[in-house]
C-alpha cells in the first residue's frame, strides 16, 4: 500500500523491497535479463530481498537544479533468509540518493537490525552506489 501526501513525503507499507544498493532497486528490470547480478549484490547485499515493512520516501528538489530523494523503513528484519537463524527482530533499513544534476547519482543504503536466537546479536549492511548517464550510454557501480 502507499499513500502520497506530497512528493516530498509519501508512505509504503506491506512487502517492501529492500532499498540496500543501487542494483537492488531495479533488480529484475528488462535491462538485467541477459546479465547476472554482481557478486557483491547476490551474495552480499541480499539484492532483491523484499520484507514485510512500513516507511518512508520521497524526492526532494535541491538548490541549484540538484534533487534528492530517501527511503526509510522499519522491517522484520534478516530471518526470512536464516542470516540469522530464528528470532530476528525489527530492523531498519534507508537508503538517501543525491542528484548534483540530471544523469548523476550518488547514494547511501543501510539494513540495520538484531539477530540471533535470543535477538542478542546485530547484523548491519551499508553499501555506496553511484550511476552516470552519458547520453544513450548508462554507468552503475558499486561498493
Amino acid at each position: 500500500m502507499e499513500y502520497r501526501f506530497r512528493d516530498e513525503f509519501q508512505f509504503r507499507g506491506g512487502v517492501i523491497q529492500s532499498p540496500l544498493g543501487g542494483i537492488s532497486l531495479h533488480h529484475g528490470s528488462p535491462l538485467d535479463d541477459l546479465t547476472e547480478l554482481p557478486l557483491v549484490d547476490d551474495a552480499l547485499l541480499l539484492s532483491g530481498q523484499r520484507e514485510s515493512g512500513l516507511g518512508f520516501f520521497g524526492d526532494l528538489g535541491l538548490a541549484g537544479g540538484a534533487a534528492a530523494s530517501y527511503e526509510a523503513y522499519l522491517v522484520n528484519g534478516f530471518a526470512a533468509d536464516d542470516t540469522c537463524g530464528a528470532g530476528a527482530a525489527q530492523a531498519v533499513a534507508a537508503r538517501l540518493e543525491l542528484r548534483p544534476q540530471p544523469g548523476l547519482g550518488l547514494a547511501a543504503s543501510a539494513h540495520s537490525g538484531r539477530c540471533g536466537a535470543q535477538g542478542d546479536g546485530r547484523l548491519a549492511v551499508a553499501a555506496l552506489d553511484v550511476r552516470a548517464e552519458l547520453g544513450d550510454l548508462r554507468l552503475r557501480g558499486a561498493l
